[in-house]
Formats: C-alpha cells, structure tokens, sequence
C-alpha cells in the first residue's frame, strides 16, 4: 500500500471543496502544506476566500465547530493534525454534543508533532483518535490510510448530512518538504483578513467594523 502523503491529502480536500464551503486549518505542516497547494491557482499576494489556515493548536476543530453552529446552512470543514487535537481532546465530546450536522473533521495524522518525525504522538502507539471520537459521541468516524479512500469519504461527507470525522494517515514525503513553505506567499493577516470579508460579503453581516482615525491637530 503506498502512504499517502500530507500534501497529497490536502490536494484531495482542495479540490473537493465548494466556493461555499469553509475550511478551518491548523498551524505547522498543515499550513505549510496548504499553502504550497493554493499556490498554483494563487498567484503572490492573493489566497483564497474561504480558506483560513494556521489556527493555533487546539483551536482548530474547536474554531470550526462554533463556525458550524453560527452558520449552519454552510458545510464547515476542520483540517486538524492528530498532535493538536491531542492538545485539547475535549473538543471531540464537544462537537458531540453540540451535533452540527454540517461539520466535517478531517484529522491528518502523521503520528508526529509538526509532521516531521523527530517528535512522535501517542497515536504512533497507543492512541486511535477515531476509536476516541466514537467513544466521545461522534458516531460516524472512520479511518482512512489511500488516497482513493480518502477522496470516496470525504466528498460523501460533504454530500452528507451528519456531522463527521475522517482520520487520514499521512506520511511528509520528502518531495513535498521540499515543494513547501514559501514565506513570500504567506501573510498571516492577510489570509485572516480575506477570510473574514469573505464572510461578511456573503452572509451580509459586519465581522469587523471598520475605524476612522481622527487625527488630533494641535
């Protein structure tokens, strides 16, 4: 069986997802990975609208799951890492309970914190965070370890009605470390700013209200 790759992996759930869909993402590889991905349909100084990566550890699918609730007629997509959903498992029992039909849960694990081996999880032993997400109340969870599975499975999630989790075993390849992290491509502000006014153009609400400076003159 060939590993799938994290890059790989976020391609799938790239091209998959709608103009009306929101994906949350996690820092570290996932954002480094994602990045490089959007690069070849964004240009230097654009991203896309309905993307927003680099949220911190623990925050993700928590972020993602509030995001869900508050717009329940948009299908919101969590892409977690196993070491961040470690960080804060309460969120599984969490997301359990608040039951947001439109929320889908994608957690890459790589078994490592950051992706690159050097500090392993407990899910690169003892833990099945899927076992775990059952157990917490989210019923419909499942293991993926195929590029073909994980594709079948998460555009049936997005088709679906119910909330989900996808736990997808990725490996960093050695290729994609080196197809990663562009620094010029990535102005966190920028990402989050566009993100926002993309959700204030298409929900007609204000996220953000906008200042005037008055300029003290002497």
């Amino acid at each position: 069986m060939n590993t799938l790759g994290q890059m790989e992996a976020l391609e799938i759930i790239y091209d998959n997802v709608r103009d009306q869909d929101l994906v949350i993402g996690n820092m570290n590889m996932n954002t480094w990975c994602m990045q490089a991905v959007v690069r070849k349909d964004y240009p230097l100084g654009s991203q896309p609208f309905n993307l927003l990566f680099g949220v911190d550890m623990g925050f993700c699918t928590a972020l993602a799951c509030g995001l869900a609730q508050a717009l329940p007629h948009r299908k919101v997509i969590a892409v977690d890492g196993d070491g961040s959903v470690l960080i804060k498992l309460a969120t599984l029992p969490d997301a359990a309970n608040a039951n947001p039909a439109n929320l889908v849960i994608v957690i890459l694990d790589n078994c490592s914190y950051g992706g690159r081996g050097k500090e392993p999880t407990c899910t690169s032993t003892v833990a099945d965070l899927t076992e775990v997400a059952k157990a917490s109340g989210i019923s419909s969870s499942i293991t993926v370890q195929t590029a073909e599975d994980l594709k079948r499975e998460f555009t049936l999630a997005l088709k679906g009605n119910e909330l989900t989790l996808i736990r997808a075993m990725v490996e960093l390849k050695p290729e994609e470390v080196v197809a990663g992290f562009d620094e010029r491509y990535w102005v966190d502000v920028e990402w989050k700013s566009a993100f926002i006014r993309n959700l204030e153009k298409t929900e007609g609400i204000n996220l953000i209200t906008k200042t005037v400076i008055d300029h003290y003159h002497p």
